[in-house]
């Protein structure tokens, strides 16, 4: 098993919490290639610094989730260490079947920074 991470915005967050906190939504408009991660400071970077930014709810979170590792094998990594996943758009449903347990939300942020207090609120 390897714990994964992926910042997402919030109307990522809605449509995972609509699959019952068990799968990432199909592809927005434009993207291609879905990218989970293994470092957690650098989902927190990316959804303080680029998800805050680049959406309409000025929302991004950061989300946690276990996945098998023989369904890992079959993706492509980047920077040789697996640092980054790269699941095409054919590969999301097996993917998300290979997630065990619950996606959760570890971080929230906003533009003015730590938007902690939200995950409670959302996990209600």
């Amino acid at each position: 098993m390897t714990t994964l991470y992926r910042a997402v915005s919030g109307q990522e967050l809605a449509l995972i919490e609509a699959s019952g906190w068990s799968a990432f939504p199909p592809y927005f408009p434009g993207e291609q290639v879905f990218h989970p991660v293994t470092d957690e400071a650098y989902a927190r970077k990316v959804a303080s610094e680029c998800k805050v930014v680049r959406n309409q709810d000025g929302l991004g979170f950061v989300t946690r989730f276990v996945v098998r590792d023989d369904a890992l094998a079959a993706y492509a990594c980047e920077n040789g260490t697996c640092a980054e996943y790269h699941i095409p758009a054919a590969g999301l449903e097996a993917f998300n079947d290979a997630i065990e347990g619950r996606i959760e939300i570890i971080g929230a942020y906003g533009i003015q920074g730590d938007r902690s207090d939200l995950i409670a609120k959302i996990e209600q």
